[in-house]
């Protein structure tokens, strides 16, 4: 029996050792930026900010205010990490909308309702602050919408010049 305990409390050691160094481990992890090149620009927009992270955040909640859009949440990736003990540069998901315009359109393609509210995604990595944007002609045709559809093209647009304002 006590042979039994001395193994469990070993075991027990050990992990708690290998959790804390791989907690260690991905608090000292480097983004590889050849990483960030790698993605598919027919779906996702991504620009350099010409800002630091939390003036290229507040250019955005600007804009989207100034727009009469509505800001429905802000997902702070690298604080949700801090929870669970982790580290991320600073990450974040700015979800908004217009609702007068994306609630018809939904009722006509109920899948539509994945994608919206709409969603910018707001990034640093290496020095340099990315704002980007999934490209919605890349899910049209998977939701059953014709590529050019007005509400795509126009959301498109849309998509194109906030990122822009944000960015520049």
């Amino acid at each position: 029996m006590r042979h039994l305990v001395i193994v469990f409390l070993t075991l027990v050691a050990f992990a708690q050792a290998h959790q804390m160094q791989e907690v260690k481990d991905m608090k000292n992890a480097k983004t590889n930026p050849v990483s960030i090149a790698k993605y598919d620009s027919s779906y996702l927009s991504l620009k350099i900010s010409e800002y630091s992270f939390d003036v290229t955040m507040q250019r955005a909640k600007d804009i989207i205010q100034k727009q009469k859009l509505k800001l429905f949440a802000i997902l702070d990736h690298a604080q949700a990490a801090k929870e669970f003990d982790q580290s991320l540069p600073p990450t974040s998901v700015i979800v908004f909308g217009n609702p007068a315009a994306g609630t018809g359109k939904m009722r006509e393609f109920p899948n539509l309702a994945i994608e919206l509210p709409l969603k910018i995604l707001i990034y640093e990595r290496d020095g340099k602050v990315y704002v980007g944007y999934v490209r919605p002609i890349s899910f049209a045709k998977a939701l059953g919408m014709s590529a050019d559809d007005a509400f795509v093209s126009n959301t498109q647009k849309a998509y194109e010049k906030l990122s822009h304002s944000i960015a520049h």
